[in-house]
């Protein structure tokens, strides 16, 4: 084979490559984006994604609401409703980091929440120094876990609770009900009675609905997550050490869902699911359609009727109800909250059964001000914007024998809800943005080499026609048709 042969198969089989090379990126960028992020989504040490993880690079804020009872003293007239005012929002913002880190071999890693709050008095409608008027907790707890207890028992019970306090509610500074907590006479006196031996009570002297929680370590609990290294990415494994937790029976004790930080794509469907250490429980949100935020476009995901529902639509949801179901809309966390009647719901018991809001006075509830929900983008599983709305609710009802709460209506009474409330920050967009580009930018060059190769290919086959004639026009006339020619 000539030298100019060669090169021509050389260019053909160089073209042909290009071409192939073009058509191969254009139809599997996709499963190529894929297997980048697999190899991203990844959580060790020394990596972008470890440092965001381990330290929120940005301060969250978190509004606190609380509920102030204006009509205490009509409390047993069946003819009033209790009258809440809401007041706040007190503002603070939100330090996030991980602490106590290990790294196991199974391929996941253990790890404590820290958390910090600090008051931001310029963004807050109200001042920590606000007197807010409710139920005493301590004391509707006491009296609710001794419910169940023999006669003489809950008599000692009310006679101790008269000594202590003349009424069933409370006024304290905002401040005081929240992280400050203040001196809870009968938080100290329950631990040095025999009968409470046995009872869940934290060991503190104070009390406030985020006393404890600042700067602790220890409020929420151990987590145990996989890395993605031969396992789901971000997926829970353990909780306190619990793949079921003891608050709850049936299926309903199960560990399971994402933290709330890292999504693993591959979960990311018709719902997703959080662990929630506050519920003690899996909180399953919903697809709710497709959100823009800053640009990128997202899989919102919401509350439904599923997830509020204790069984009155959704049999298997009953274990949630620890045996004392109420109608949809409200948590009972009674069981992982000291045996305090407690329930969690949407603030103003927005989405749940009327009966809630007709039974008092002063709740407003609204989508817009009072759902819960996350905005995922659906490729990388990166949170674009979320919004934690929950309130806290404590169950009012007669209680035997109990003095202090004999012939009291049977009421929710709502106490206090919280809204954290962020979007993906301005300097990750830019980012991420342009990494998810990189399918169309794998298009693109494939696009190129397409036309680079088909071009090329083209070119040389014409110019290889146009050598062909040119050599044919170059060829000497034989001897014979030289002599025809002569002859003639």
């Amino acid at each position: 084979m000539s030298s100019g042969n060669q090169k021509r198969v050389c260019v053909l089989g160089l073209s042909l490559l290009t071409i192939f090379a073009g058509l191969a990126l254009i139809f599997t960028s996709a499963d190529l984006f894929k297997i980048i992020i697999r190899k991203i989504l990844v959580l060790k040490p020394g990596t972008r994604m470890y440092d965001v993880w381990k330290h929120v690079p940005e301060l969250v804020p978190m509004d606190v609401y609380l509920f102030n009872w204006t009509n205490p003293e009509e409390i047993r007239n069946k003819s009033v409703k209790p009258k809440f005012q809401q007041v706040g929002p007190y503002r603070f913002m939100m330090e996030a980091r991980k602490s106590n880190i290990t790294w196991n071999e199974n391929g996941t890693v253990t790890f404590k929440h820290l958390k910090y709050w600090y008051y931001n008095r310029d963004d807050s409608k109200g001042d920590l120094q606000d007197m807010v008027t409710n139920l005493h907790p301590t004391a509707l707890g006491v009296s609710h876990v001794s419910r169940t207890w023999n006669y003489v028992i809950r008599k000692g019970v009310s006679i101790s609770l008269r000594s202590i306090t003349p009424t069933i509610h409370i006024s304290r500074k905002a401040e005081d009900l929240l992280f400050k907590g203040y001196p809870d006479t009968l938080m100290k006196l329950a631990k040095t009675f025999p009968f409470f031996a046995n009872a869940d009570i934290p060991q503190w002297e104070r009390f406030g609905w985020f006393y404890m929680r600042n700067g602790s370590t220890d409020f929420e609990g151990v987590f145990n997550i996989k890395t993605g290294i031969n396992s789901e990415f971000g997926r829970i494994n353990t909780w306190n050490y619990w793949t079921q937790t003891p608050y709850f029976g049936g299926d309903c004790r199960k560990v399971d869902g994402f933290v709330g930080d890292l999504f693993d794509p591959d979960s990311i469907g018709d719902t997703i699911i959080m662990f929630s250490p506050d519920l003690c429980r899996p909180i399953i949100l919903q697809y709710d359609g497709e959100k823009k935020v800053k640009g990128i476009m997202g899989n919102k995901y919401s509350f439904d009727d599923y997830m509020l529902d204790n069984g009155t639509k959704y049999p298997e949801n009953k274990c949630y109800c620890n045996g004392d179901c109420f109608p949809s809309g409200i948590f009972n966390v009674s069981s992982c909250r000291y045996g305090m009647p407690g329930f969690s719901s949407l603030p103003h018991f927005y989405k749940a059964d009327p009966l809630y809001t007709n039974s008092i006075e002063g709740m407003r509830p609204t989508k817009e001000k009072h759902e819960f929900y996350i905005v995922l983008e659906p490729n990388t599983g990166i949170v674009l914007e979320v919004q934690i709305s929950i309130q806290f609710s404590m169950h009012l009802h007669s209680i035997p024998d109990i003095s202090l709460f004999e012939n009291v209506p049977d009421v929710l009474f709502p106490t206090v809800w919280s809204q954290q409330q962020v979007k993906i920050p301005d300097s990750e967009i830019s980012k991420l943005k342009l990494f998810l580009n990189i399918p169309m930018m794998f298009i693109s060059i494939g696009v190129l080499m397409l036309v680079a190769g088909s071009t090329s290919l083209i070119y040389h086959f014409i110019k290889s026609k146009k050598d062909k004639c040119s050599h044919q026009e170059d060829i000497p006339l034989n001897s014979n048709h030289q002599n025809n020619i002569v002859s003639t």
